[in-house]
């Protein structure tokens, strides 16, 4: 299995939204994030990648195991698309959702 190597602070952000955590707070420059669950995770917001060490106990944390976050850090080209899909919705898709509310 790979290293886990130190990952941006928004990467981590887009799994755990993810996975069904949302931003609760924010805190100086920490993002408190939750889950239906209750469960808080604390991701620190400096202009830097986040340490092995704090990463491993934000995985922790969110109740993931190291091999199920590699896999979605893996899976970002997926995450990035469905939110890039989000952010600027095609005209096919303006359409479907219009065909959805007169139906």
């Amino acid at each position: 299995m790979p290293k886990l190597k130190p990952t941006k602070a928004k990467d981590l952000v887009r799994i755990l939204k993810k996975i069904g955590f949302v931003e609760s707070r924010t805190k100086g420059s920490h993002l408190i994030m939750k889950n239906k669950a209750n469960l808080l995770v604390v991701i620190p917001l400096h202009n830097k990648e986040i340490p092995t060490g704090t990463l491993l106990a934000i995985i922790s944390d969110a109740g993931l195991n190291k091999e199920s976050f590699m896999k979605l850090l893996s899976d970002k080209k997926a995450i990035d698309t469905i939110l890039m899909a989000e952010k600027e919705p095609t005209l096919k898709g303006d359409l479907d959702e219009l065909a959805k509310k007169f139906r």
